[in-house]
C-alpha cells in the first residue's frame, strides 16, 4: 500500500512540472515570434519648401499636404505658379512621389522624384505631358529650413542705385520665391506703359540665383545677383547703401515706409 501511494506522488509531481515547463517554453517561443510593431514613418515630415536646379534652371517646389498616401503643393518657375497634386510610396532610398500639374496649360507635365527621409534630397525628373511642346527635365531640390525672420532679413524692393529713389523702375522679390521687374517703357514718365517680366529666385547666402520667363527686357533670362554694402559720400551725406549687382545692374534696397 505503502509502495504505491508514493508511487502516486511521483507521478502527480512529475506531472506538475511537466506541464509548468511546457507553458513557460510555450510563452517563450510567443515572445520570438510575435511580430514588434513599428510605427509607419511620419510622412509628412516631408512637408515644406524645396528649391535648387530644374535641368539648366531654378525652380521650387512646395508640398503643403502630405498624409498618408496622398500629396499637394505647387511649383514655381519662371515665375509661373502650377498646382501639383499626386501620391507617394515608400522606395527603396526614401519615398516615391509622382505629381501632376493641372494639365490645362501645353507646357503641363508629371514630375516623378524620390525624396531621401536622411538628409531631405528631392531627385528625379520631369516628364511633359506633350513631348511636342518641350523636354524632360532632371531636377535636383534640397528642403529649406524654417527661417524666422522680420522685413529687415527679406530681400523685398530694390530701385535702381542712382542716388534719388525713384520707384518708376523696381525690382521685388516675394518670400514665397518668385520676383517681379517692373518699369516704364519711357523712363521717368509714368503715364507710359508699365512692363513686367516676372521669374523665380534662390537664393544663396549673399548670391541671387533668378530665372526669368523668356522676355526682351532684362540683359539674360538667367542672371546672378550679389548682395553687398557699400559706403556712400554724396554731398555731404555719408551712409551705408544695400546694393544688388550683376548683369550690367546696380540696385539699391528700397527702404521708404
Amino acid at each position: 500500500m505503502k509502495y504505491l501511494l508514493a508511487l502516486s506522488a511521483l507521478y502527480f509531481f512529475t506531472g506538475c512540472g511537466s506541464k509548468e515547463s511546457t507553458d513557460t517554453t510555450a510563452s517563450t517561443a510567443s515572445l520570438t515570434t510575435d511580430k514588434i510593431y513599428t510605427p509607419a514613418y511620419p510622412v509628412n515630415n516631408m512637408a515644406g519648401t524645396y528649391s535648387g536646379n530644374f535641368d539648366n534652371g531654378y525652380i521650387i517646389i512646395a508640398l503643403n499636404y502630405v498624409n498618408g498616401k496622398n500629396v499637394s503643393g505647387y511649383n514655381l518657375h519662371k515665375g509661373v505658379r502650377r498646382n501639383i497634386n499626386g501620391t507617394l510610396q515608400p522606395g527603396t532610398n526614401g519615398f516615391h512621389f509622382m505629381l501632376k500639374e493641372p494639365g490645362d496649360n501645353p507646357f503641363d507635365g508629371t514630375f516623378d522624384f524620390i525624396i531621401d527621409t536622411i538628409n531631405f534630397s528631392m531627385k528625379g525628373t520631369w516628364i511633359p505631358f506633350d513631348s511636342t511642346k518641350t523636354k524632360s527635365k532632371t531636377l535636383s531640390l534640397q528642403k529649406q529650413a524654417k527661417k524666422i525672420t522680420n522685413y529687415e532679413d527679406e530681400l523685398g524692393m530694390w530701385v535702381p542705385a542712382t542716388g534719388t529713389y525713384s520707384t518708376d523702375t523696381t525690382l521685388d522679390f516675394d518670400p514665397a520665391g518668385t520676383c517681379e521687374y517692373k518699369f516704364y517703357s519711357k523712363p521717368g514718365d509714368s503715364t507710359s506703359q508699365l512692363n513686367s517680366v516676372r521669374g523665380n529666385y534662390v537664393q544663396v547666402k549673399d548670391t541671387v540665383l533668378i530665372e526669368w520667363q523668356k522676355n526682351s527686357f532684362t540683359p539674360s533670362q538667367k542672371m546672378k545677383l550679389i548682395l553687398r554694402t557699400k559706403h556712400i559720400k554724396d554731398q555731404g551725406n555719408d551712409y551705408d547703401e544695400k546694393q544688388l549687382v550683376g548683369n550690367g545692374w546696380k540696385f539699391a534696397k528700397f527702404e521708404g515706409d
